[in-house]
């Protein structure tokens, strides 16, 4: 029956082909699907391209198989371990991460000029470059996460198996299906959903409604018949009349209800697509991270019949290592598959539509959970309890979710539905409360697409404000809770001189700067946690943001990300002061240059800008008034890219800043434990890496600080102040990368060319489509028959698009997505690398690979591993519910999904004051915080509010009266 219904769709095609809209859309080539396939998806290409940037830059500073902690038998400390024990599989990793680095630094910086976008040859260069970094990503994982050929071939072949069943799955049920088989499972699909409706749908009365409705028609229809026969003499003519009236107009609302069908699965398909690619994109960063750097480390010598750089867990435990490596290697390929998949559209609608990327996406999500249980942990029940919190969560959230349909006793029932009124009022007098008179008196709005389109500009910037945010609160939250596990210093690996294995080692050596890295990034992981709850309540949030309370709060996050960064990422004074001055540099140049822009600047720079200006058909100089809405969209779309972007950037800089390539001492044995291993052995190398790094930093911050002001924005924009910003952090993130991912000049000068060949071909491509763009649209015209004419159609396109797309649930839906997908991806590296690092050796009775912190503080060792599994878990269980259409369509799905994202982040917070410190007093510090930000925000908010203001005036005054009224008695 799926598949009548399909061809009823379909056949109504031929009979709107007169229409003049339909036809060009049936002779579009192939090329023009294509480029309007990737330019709906060019928000998520972005993040993709940014995440395998930020894992590739990530991976070429901390190679696999780690680094020489000695300088002994001809070997210098910090220097790559692979490169001695595998030289060749080391190359094949370094040029393929390299060129995957260089490859998505091509596809970011195509998505994000606009002078290229939207022809042939951008099209064809950014399918290329995707396809070059995939196929880079897939050689280094496989030449760097194992040691073995068989190993390196098992994931090819797993590969281009999920390609083959994903292929053959569309195909069989298409076209070699049996049609028997096709309506059973037709009737199976359509048995579920009629039963998830009957069960969670609670809109009885409009079915009422509709009936009567029906019923109404029926008898109006009816009297028609029996009365007009009585006025008119000629029945016949009548009841033929009537009936041709009835039969169009039958035809003419199946018409509708087609065409509503198949906007609704546009729809769908569009919502499915950009979460899938969400989820795969952030799933393929952290498996590929993960197989790079697999749980337990690897040996730094060649004792005890061992080869250094091997994986130590698969020595001690080789089961529990053939598990996590073969399901980490399962949803690392399935997450590629689903991204290549998504990006053709040739293959799309089908495999969408069909269940062959859900089974990879299933594939994906137990591959990581199976990872996870065979990495986190060395004991049976700790695995077994991993699992059995999936069922525990999944659980709870059912009895939650099926709750109020399950039926209860008399006195149960009567009791829960007093509560449920008693609740429903006190919400109703909040809201009361809340709202001004004004509002009061508006009428209900209802839920459609419109409705973000308000007259309360504190409404309109909070939905603009909402993202920025939100991915904010996210990343901040992200790289402050791994920083916290993993602080800067390292851990002791002994219990001597008076310290315990596992501890921070900066601690012991410099408390001071230990101190203000703690609290500095304790204070930005609290701030976000902070941000990102109260961005799910609309009421609350648009109150503080009227009293710039959530502005405040980034602030707080991103000045207590500088002071983290300050206080970890040098030992030095001189080098701090650097971080400092850079910070003023950076934010007095920005804010000059928006100010303030001046008059006189070198005519051939000024006459070049113009040139160009002068060439974008985009101008908003003599634009009407439609132009100019969609020239205010683009810019926010703009706008949302460069945040992107410099979140992101921040993030990884932020990382490697604190934990720079090579690692730390970890004894005194000539050296100072605690400091950087690279800037002993290798200082020229060590400070070009620093200043970049840092430099790409607090550009990062910048931006993120314009990007928040839309005055600022806007005049950054026109004045080339983000536009330089930008610039200055993607040059500072390759020259970071060229000067730690390596530690010859020759594998230097590859990357160097590499990048010089990215910028040489985006300025070339810049040049000619500016100055010769008449001639390449001829030659394009020529050589593709008329395919440069169908991308001017995606312009107007993408408005009506997105208006339908931005219902207020699918918002939220997409939020929880992100949420999800990144606590995903921190709980899963922090579960593989526990914070107090593991044993390097076997002695003292422990094995080399197992966490420190299980053998000096167990109990400590178990809140972190039980929260953090928490967090990993009720992660995956909201994306596996935002992920089914079926269930999540219905409101009350959306509380469950917002409960799980709360316990995520409430094990999130619990694992960071576990993992992060070692004394009570700490732990505690960090709970505070939650509880005195959030008495913060309350008030805050509540004094916004008139009538709270009002009577904590009358309050104050009565008090001030009584002071004064008991002193003048005195």
């Amino acid at each position: 029956m799926a598949d009548s219904g399909e061809q009823n769709g379909n056949g109504h095609a031929p009979a709107a082909a007169g229409n003049a809209p339909v036809e060009p859309q049936q002779q579009q080539p192939a090329g023009a699907d294509e480029a309007e396939l990737v330019w709906k998806l060019r928000k998520y290409l972005v993040l993709m391209a940014i995440l395998v940037a930020a894992i590739t830059f990530q991976a070429g500073l901390a190679p696999p198989g780690g680094v020489w902690q000695e300088s002994n038998k001809g070997r210098v400390a910090s220097d790559i371990v692979m490169r001695s024990s595998y030289p060749r599989r080391y190359h094949v990793f370094f040029y393929c991460n390299t060129t995957a680095f260089g490859a998505s630094l091509m596809v970011l910086i195509l998505l994000l000029v606009r002078k290229v976008s939207r022809n042939p040859v951008w099209l064809r260069a950014l399918q290329f470059a995707m396809i070059l970094g995939l196929l880079g990503l897939m050689g280094a994982y496989a030449a760097g996460s194992c040691r073995e050929v068989r190993a390196s071939v098992y994931i090819w072949v797993l590969l281009l198996a999920i390609f083959a069943y994903v292929t053959l799955h569309v195909v069989f049920f298409k076209h070699l299906a049996p049609e028997g088989l096709r309506k059973f499972l037709s009737g199976v699909k359509k048995r579920w959903k009629g039963t998830l409706g009957h069960i969670f749908n609670s809109s009885k009365p409009d079915k009422q409604k509709a009936s009567n409705a029906e019923r109404v028609a029926d008898d109006g229809v009816n009297s028609i018949n029996i009365e007009e026969p009585e006025r008119n003499g000629s029945s016949e003519q009548v009841l033929a009349a009537a009936a041709a009236e009835e039969e169009e107009e039958k035809k003419k609302k199946e018409k509708e209800a087609a065409d509503k069908k198949r906007e609704e699965e546009v729809e769908h398909l569009e919502r499915n697509r950009s979460s899938l690619l969400v989820l795969a994109t952030l799933a393929a960063t952290v498996t590929y991270v993960a197989g790079l750097s697999p749980p337990g480390g690897f040996w730094s010598d060649d004792n005890n019949n061992h080869i250094p750089g091997d994986p130590v867990l698969r020595d001690h435990y080789p089961r529990r290592f053939k598990a996590f490596f073969y399901c980490n290697a399962t949803a690392f390929a399935g997450s590629l598959v689903i991204i290549i998949m998504l990006l053709s559209q040739t293959a799309l609608d089908h495999v969408v539509k069909s269940n062959a990327l859900r089974m990879c996406v299933l594939v994906s999500l137990f591959g990581l959970m199976g990872a996870y249980a065979a990495g986190s942990c060395r004991e049976v029940h700790t695995s077994i309890y991993v699992f059995a919190l999936v069922g525990a969560v999944f659980l709870y959230l059912i009895i939650k979710f099926i709750g109020p349909a399950v039926p209860k006793p008399g006195g149960v029932g009567n009791t829960i539905t007093r509560l449920e009124e008693k609740w429903d009022k006190l919400l109703k007098k909040l809201k009361d409360f809340f709202m001004t008179p004004s509002e009061r008196d508006q009428p209900p709005q209802s839920n459609n697409s419109n409705s973000s389109n308000t007259d309360d500009p504190a409404k309109d910037g909070l939905q603009k404000l909402h993202t920025y945010l939100l991915l904010l609160g996210i990343l901040a939250a992200t790289v402050t809770y791994q920083a916290g596990l993993n602080p800067p210093g390292g851990f002791w690996t002994d219990s001597t001189d008076e310290h315990t294995a596992g501890d921070p080692i900066l601690e012991v050596i410099s408390p001071k700067r230990y101190k203000a890295f703690f609290y500095c990034n304790a204070t930005a992981f609290v701030a976000s946690l902070v941000i990102i709850i109260l961005l799910q309540s609309q009421q609350i949030t648009l109150h503080a943001m009227k009293r710039n309370v959530l502005q405040t709060a980034m602030a707080v996050v991103l000045f207590g990300l500088m002071g983290a960064y300050v206080a970890g990422s040098s030992r030095k004074f001189s080098t701090s002061i650097y971080v400092f001055i850079l910070v003023l540099l950076v934010f007095a140049y920005v804010a000059l240059h928006t100010i303030y822009v001046p008059r006189i600047l070198k005519a051939p720079v000024k006459k070049l800008i113009e040139d160009i200006e002068a060439s974008i058909p985009e101008s908003s100089q003599n634009l009407g008034p439609s132009e100019l809405a969609t020239e205010e969209k683009d810019l926010q779309k703009r706008r949302k890219f460069l945040m992107l972007l410099a979140i992101l950037a921040a993030s990884i800089t932020y990382q490697t800043g604190i934990s720079p390539p090579g690692g730390f001492w970890t004894d005194n044995n000539g050296h100072r434990a605690g400091n950087s291993v690279f800037r002993d052995e290798f200082r020229n190398r060590y400070r070009v890496f620093f200043y970049f790094n840092a430099t790409a930093f607090m550009a990062s911050l910048a931006v993120i600080l314009l990007l928040v002001s839309k005055r600022l924005c806007d005049r950054g924009l026109k004045c080339y102040a983000l536009r330089t910003c930008v610039l200055v952090d993607l040059i500072s993130l390759m020259g970071a990368f060229a000067a730690g991912s390596c530690r010859k000049v020759s594998t230097s000068a590859y990357v160097i060319l590499v990048i010089v060949a990215v910028f040489v071909y985006v300025m070339i491509q810049v040049m000619v489509l500016v100055y010769a763009k008449d001639k390449v649209n001829k030659l394009m015209v020529w050589m593709f028959k008329g395919q440069m004419a169908s991308y001017k159609i995606l312009e107007h396109q993408d408005t009506s698009t997105d208006r339908k797309r931005s219902t207020r649930e699918h918002k939220w839906r997409k939020d929880l997505m992100m949420i999800g997908t990144l606590a995903i991806t921190v709980t899963y590296q922090a579960g593989l690398l526990p914070p107090g690092g593991v044993w390097p050796d076997d002695r003292d009775g422990h094995f080399a690979g197992d966490p420190i912190l299980h053998d000096t503080n167990l109990t400590r060792y178990k809140v972190f591993f039980y929260c953090n599994a928490t967090a990993f878990m009720a992660s995956m269980v909201m994306v596996s519910l935002l992920l089914n259409n079926t269930i999540s369509k219905y409101k009350r799905s959306l509380l469950v999904m917002k409960t799980a994202m709360v316990l995520g982040l409430l094990g999130l917070l619990g694992a960071y004051a576990a993992g992060s410190c070692r004394k009570f007093k700490t732990s505690a510090y960090i709970f505070a915080l939650v509880i005195a930000v959030i008495i913060y925000i309350v008030i805050h908010v509540l004094l916004s509010f008139d009538e709270v203001a009002r009577l904590v005036k009358e309050k104050w005054e009565k008090w001030v009266g009584c002071l004064q009224n008991s002193f003048g008695c005195n």
